[in-house]
C-alpha cells in the first residue's frame, strides 16, 4: 500500500499542470443511433441506470474476481470509479472515497449547467436499499432538463464553474476556495457534484454539417476522441459540459457520439472499460428504444445546481478558457483502425504474444521515422498484489532495436528471427513487471525514501542516462476491450506520442497523439509507419513461416 500511495501522490495527486490532456483519458465507444430526442434521452436513463446496478454488485460483493493464469486479481480498483471525486487543493490534492453506501443521484451536465437527477428514491438509499427509480422517472428528468432549458435563469448564464476545473491544480484549487466561499449554495453545489455517482454529460450534436459529411472515418473518430478527452473549448465546444475532477463523466451526444472521461487518480483504465463493457452489454438489449417522451413534469423534480460567481470568475474563466484552448489547438489526436488482420493472426500463426507483437511493431514504427530509439512505457499491471496499482515494461530493448536495424538492412531472414526473440524479451520483461519485478517503482520508493528520512539524494537520481530513461518519448497502454472501444491520452513529454491500442481477433483499434509545436513530431506521420511496419512484419512472418497462412 506504500508504494501504491507514493505512485498515486507523485503521478496525479501531486501533479500541478492541468488534468485535462496531461492525465485523464477520454474513452470512445461505438457510436449510437438516436432516431430523436426521445431515443437519445431513453438511451442516457437507461446507461445511467446502468452504473448504478453495477455499483450495487461492487456494493453487494457480486462482481466475479478476476483472475490472471488461475491467481486472482486485486479488484479494488473498481470501488474507486463509482462515487468519488479528486479534490483540489494547494501543492497536493486528495480524494473523496466511496464509503460503500448507495449513491442515490447522479449530476447532469446541460449547456454548461449542472443538474441533481435522482436514480434511487432518497429514502431508500439511507436505508441501504438499492431500488432504482422505474426508467420513466429518470427519462422525465432527463426530459425537463432538456425541455426546460431555455425558461430557466441562471446565475452565470453561459455557465463555466466546469471549464475552471481544467485549469493549473493549484490555480483551480484557489479559484474553488474563492467560489465556494462566495456563497452557501456553491458550497452545497459543490458538494453535491463531488459526491455523486458520476457525472452525466448531454452534449449537443457533435458530427454535423457539411465538413463531416465529407470527413474519413478517421477523422470523425478523431473528433469523437477529442470530445472525450478535452471537449474541443469553451463556447463551440463542450469544454465547460464537464467537471474534470469528478472520476467518471458519462458523454452522451445527440447525434450518437458515445464515450467517457475519467479521472485517473483512483483507477486504471482496465477498470473503467470493464465497467463499460458490462454497460453495454446491459444497452443492447434496448430496453429503453420503445419510450416516449414523458408530458408534464416530473413526479421526483430534478434540481438544478445553480452556482452564484464571484469577484473574479470572470477573470479566472477568461484564463481557464485560453489555457485549455491553447493546448487543446496544440494537441494532434490520430485514429488508425487496423484491419489487415488482428491478435487471432498473430496467436495462431505467428505463435507470439500480440501486445509483444504490437509493441515490437511500434518500435519498428518510431525507428524508420527518426534513425533512433526512444526511451518507451508500457503499462503493466500489478493487480496481482493488493491495492497494486502499474510497473513501466520498458519496451525499447537491445533485442527490439537489433530486429529494427535488420529490418533496414533488408536481411529478412535475420529480421524474422530477430523479431522472435525482440518479442520473447519483450514477454519475459512483461512477466517480470507484472509480478512486481520491474526497476522503476522500486527506484521510486528507495527515491521517496531517502526524502522522508532526509537522507541525500543518490547520484544515480541526478544522472543524465536517468534523465534519459525517464524521458519517455513513447508513452503506451494497451486497454482491451471487446466493444471496440478507443482510449486516448496525451504525451507524456513535449517532444514524444501517446498511444493507446485495443487488440481485437481481426483488427488493432489505436488512438495516437504529439504535440504540434514541436518540429518531428507527428502522429499522422507515426500512424502511417505503424500501419506499414504491421503490414511489413505479417509480410516477413508469412515467408519465414512453417505454418500455411491464415489471416
Amino acid at each position: 500500500q506504500q508504494l501504491t500511495d507514493w505512485w498515486v501522490n507523485t503521478a496525479y495527486l501531486g501533479f500541478r499542470e492541468s488534468s485535462v490532456i496531461n492525465v485523464n483519458p477520454g474513452v470512445r465507444l461505438p457510436r449510437q443511433r438516436f432516431c430523436s430526442r426521445a431515443d437519445w434521452l431513453a438511451f442516457c436513463a437507461e446507461a445511467a441506470l446502468g452504473l448504478v446496478d453495477f455499483q450495487r454488485l461492487l456494493a453487494e460483493g457480486s462482481l466475479p474476481v478476476e483472475r490472471l493464469r488461475n491467481a486472482p486479481l486485486d479488484m479494488s480498483q473498481y470501488y474507486g470509479v463509482l462515487g468519488t471525486c479528486r479534490l483540489a487543493q494547494p501543492v497536493r490534492d486528495a480524494q473523496l472515497v466511496w464509503d460503500g453506501r448507495p449513491s442515490d443521484y447522479m449530476v447532469v451536465a446541460y449547456e454548461n449547467q449542472f443538474y441533481r437527477v435522482q436514480l434511487l428514491r432518497p429514502e431508500d438509499a439511507q436505508r441501504g436499499l438499492w431500488e432504482p427509480l422505474p426508467l420513466p422517472d429518470v427519462l422525465a428528468q432527463l426530459v425537463d432538463i432538456v425541455e426546460g432549458h431555455s425558461e430557466r435563469r441562471f446565475s452565470i448564464p453561459n455557465g463555466g464553474v466546469g471549464l475552471l476545473s481544467s485549469m493549473h491544480r493549484d490555480r483551480w484549487a484557489d479559484a474553488k476556495a474563492q467560489l465556494v466561499a462566495a456563497h452557501p449554495d456553491n458550497a452545497s453545489a459543490m458538494r453535491q457534484i463531488e459526491r455523486s455517482a458520476f457525472l452525466l454529460c448531454l452534449d449537443r450534436p457533435l458530427l454535423q454539417g457539411q465538413e463531416w459529411a465529407r470527413a474519413t472515418r478517421a477523422e470523425r473518430d478523431a473528433e469523437v476522441c477529442g470530445n472525450m478527452l478535452h471537449g474541443w473549448g469553451f463556447g463551440s465546444g463542450h469544454s465547460a459540459n464537464r467537471f474534470f475532477d469528478k472520476t467518471l463523466q458519462l458523454i452522451i451526444c445527440e447525434d450518437g457520439a458515445f464515450g467517457f472521461h475519467y479521472e485517473h487518480s483512483p483507477a486504471e483504465g482496465v477498470a473503467a472499460i470493464r465497467i463499460f463493457d458490462n454497460l453495454l452489454d446491459r444497452l443492447a438489449s434496448g430496453a429503453a428504444s420503445d419510450l416516449d417522451l414523458p408530458d408534464g413534469l416530473p413526479d421526483i423534480p430534478c434540481q438544478l445546481l445553480d452556482f452564484k460567481p464571484y469577484a473574479s470568475f470572470n477573470k479566472d474563466l477568461a484564463e481557464a478558457d485560453a489555457a485549455l484552448q491553447s493546448h487543446i489547438d496544440n494537441l494532434q489526436i490520430t485514429c488508425l483502425e487496423f484491419d489487415a488482420y488482428g491478435k487471432l493472426f498473430v496467436k495462431n500463426q505467428c505463435r507470439l504474444s500480440p501486445d509483444a507483437y504490437f509493441q515490437v511493431a511500434l518500435q519498428l514504427a518510431y525507428f524508420r521515422l527518426y534513425q533512433q530509439h526512444c526511451a518507451t512505457y508500457e503499462s503493466g499491471s500489478l493487480r496481482r498484489f493488493r491495492l497494486g496499482r502499474t510497473d513501466t515494461i520498458r519496451s525499447c530493448t537491445v533485442e527490439s532495436a537489433r530486429f529494427c536495424q535488420l529490418m533496414s538492412q533488408d536481411e529478412s531472414h535475420a529480421a524474422a528471427q530477430a523479431f522472435r526473440v525482440a518479442c520473447q524479451a519483450h514477454s519475459l520483461l512483461t512477466a517480470q513487471a507484472v509480478a512486481g519485478q520491474g526497476i522503476d517503482r522500486h527506484l521510486l520508493g528507495l527515491r521517496l525514501i531517502a526524502k522522508e528520512h532526509g537522507l541525500p539524494q543518490h547520484p544515480l537520481f541526478d544522472s543524465g542516462a536517468f534523465r534519459r530513461a525517464q524521458h519517455f518519448q513513447l508513452s503506451t497502454s494497451q486497454v482491451p476491450s471487446q466493444t471496440g472501444a478507443t482510449m486516448s491520452f496525451g504525451p507524456v513529454v513535449p517532444d514524444g506520442y501517446g498511444v493507446c491500442y485495443n487488440q481485437l481477433d481481426d483488427k488493432f483499434l489505436v488512438s495516437l497523439t504529439a504535440y504540434s509545436d514541436r518540429r518531428g513530431t507527428d502522429s499522422d506521420r507515426l500512424a502511417a509507419s505503424l500501419r506499414d511496419s504491421l503490414l511489413d512484419i505479417r509480410d516477413l512472418m508469412l515467408l519465414h513461416s512453417d505454418r500455411p497462412a491464415k489471416l
